[in-house]
């Protein structure tokens, strides 16, 4: 009838505005995602670009800062060992010395901390023997524990075997730990390192460090990783960084990092006012195939123990889906 004629026009027009709302919404829509994709393309470039600016710049770093200052070290060695000197030119001397090797060692904690978020660390493998890693390093620092008359000692489990690791970066992890609980010890007090053999994994080996230090205080400790970040003094304010102790503040970020890179991790247990324990955990790898890690990173042509940060974490990703399912370890 010429009713229902008239509604079924009525609906069909007014279904075609509707399309017609639609579709201009549509190329709206359309319009609004080029422009975010262009913007977003402009974003991606100038983080390009800066990330390049960024490298340009630390690569200047490296050879401005650390050069002259090198110069200034080396030199200075050659002045201690005169025999001319007076007393108060031994002090002189002694003073140039400290406080150019602090200042490179800040220089090489923002270095290696810039290299490790770039991927472009690379891992170096080699066999390592951790009693005589541990020896050398407690020695090294021997000098500043027993110039606040902390007793510093060490521990190392004899089941222990061979690593294949990177001894470098196992070296940069234990100097942090031992600086760090040597800084944060007041005088008197004591420093433990110990090397044990997961009980529960034996692949795995534990790197432990203990002081009878200031301590972290609970509320601190799940931020006492993040960058730039020290510990506080019982008398200081919990909301402001302190500069109480010398330090760029990225020593236990490195410690992190460089875990995370040798594909462990680091554990903190602390109580304010009575001291901290941080554990690093690592992989053993005790032979040049274990695990497949040299033979399957040689096929990616990285060299034979240069390893490159990138090609490893794809290693790491391949072999996490091949398992199962994962457990979350705890100290």
């Amino acid at each position: 009838t010429g009713d229902e004629f008239e509604e079924l026009s009525y609906a069909f027009n007014r279904m075609l505005r509707h399309l017609v709302t639609v579709q201009e919404e549509l190329r709206t829509v359309n319009t609004d995602l080029d422009t975010k994709v262009d913007e977003l393309a402009q974003v991606n470039l100038r983080l390009y670009e800066m990330n390049k600016l960024k490298d340009e710049f630390l690569a200047t770093m490296s050879h401005e800062l650390r050069t002259p200052l090198n110069s200034i070290l080396g030199f200075s060695d050659l002045l201690a060992n005169s025999k001319d000197l007076t007393e108060k030119q031994k002090r002189y001397v002694s003073n140039i010395q400290m406080s150019g090797k602090n200042l490179l060692a800040q220089i090489n904690d923002v270095l290696d901390l810039a290299k490790i978020e770039s991927g472009k660390m690379e891992l170096q493998l080699s066999e390592i023997a951790v009693a005589d890693l541990i020896e050398r390093r407690v020695g090294n620092m021997l000098p500043l524990a027993d110039k606040k008359n902390i007793e510093l000692t060490s521990e190392i489990d004899p089941r222990i075997p061979i690593l294949f690791q990177d001894s470098i970066k196992i070296q940069q992890i234990l100097n942090n730990l031992l600086s760090n609980a040597i800084k944060f010890t007041p005088e008197g007090g004591r420093v433990h390192v110990a090397a044990k053999l997961c009980e529960d994994d034996p692949d795995h080996m534990d790197l432990i460090v203990e002081d009878t230090g200031i301590g972290i205080p609970l509320d601190e400790q799940e931020h006492i990783f993040e960058k730039f970040r020290q510990g506080k003094t019982s008398s200081e304010s919990r909301d402001t960084l302190t500069r109480s102790y010398e330090g760029t503040g990225l020593g236990l970020s490195i410690i992190r990092e460089l875990s995370k890179l040798l594909d462990g991790e680091v554990f903190l247990e602390s109580e304010f006012g009575r001291g901290s324990t941080f554990t690093a955990r690592l992989p053993v790898r005790m032979s040049l195939s274990h695990d497949g890690v040299l033979s399957e990173l040689d096929d990616t042509s990285v060299g034979m123990n240069r390893i490159k940060t990138s090609d490893l974490q794809r290693y790491s990703q391949k072999k996490l889906g091949e398992n199962d399912h994962s457990e979350t370890r705890t100290p």
